[in-house]
């Protein structure tokens, strides 16, 4: 995972286990490969686990507090594991209101909210049929979300991009997550996504 914006660009090693429809766990690895940070949600809650700190921090799965996983803006753990397992977030879209335009080999698809508020295009690859970028724009805010899908990879019966990039322009910010590694379990045992505080550390309040 790299992490640009115009505060920091630094890049980290993660496990990522995620499912549908918000549960997510992530263990960031040192340079040897062992776990050394902790972040499981299932939806609700938010944990952290910080062994070198010996600190766990607690709180609700807010967007705020969610930008600790991922730190861009995202309104949901639903919106961000979608990201995450190669899906394309939607907006709420009128279907009324749903548009279209080809141009060679490429299909962007136009959606609106009812309002007209948000609208959202989607490039896709007629001949793969797979979307390659999203990118929403918001009244007055102008472009507020673009997400890019690369090196699609079949995996079974499935093609998965194995490099998704998401940047927020007005942030200047873009997180880009490169996978080295898939699996794809028929089940995933729930106690992957529930974290506890171990014996003797300090327990804090995620605001």
């Amino acid at each position: 995972m790299k992490i640009e914006s115009p505060e920091k660009k630094f890049s980290t090693k993660e496990i990522i286990i995620a499912q549908r429809p918000h549960e997510v766990r992530l263990e960031t690895l040192s340079p040897l490969g062992h776990p050394e940070f902790f972040v499981v949600t299932d939806g609700q809650e938010l944990s952290l686990l910080s062994p070198a700190e010996n600190r766990f921090y607690h709180g609700p799965a807010s967007p705020k507090n969610l930008s600790l996983l991922v730190p861009v803006t995202l309104k949901s753990v639903e919106e961000m594991v979608s990201i995450i397992l190669g899906g394309t977030p939607l907006i709420d879209y009128d279907p009324e209101q749903v548009g279209y335009r080809v141009k060679g080999e490429w299909c962007v698809l136009k959606l609106t909210t009812k309002d007209g508020s948000v609208r959202q295009e989607l490039k896709v690859s007629l001949s793969e049929q797979r979307v390659v970028e999203s990118e929403t724009s918001e009244r007055g805010k102008g472009v507020i979300l673009i997400i890019t899908y690369g090196e699609y990879e079949k995996v079974g019966e499935m093609l998965f991009p194995r490099e998704i990039s998401i940047r927020v322009p007005r942030d200047k910010t873009k997180v880009k997550v490169s996978y080295k590694k898939l699996e794809f379990p028929l089940e995933i045992d729930p106690a992957e996504f529930t974290l506890f505080p171990p014996q003797g550390v300090e327990v804090l309040p995620l605001e």
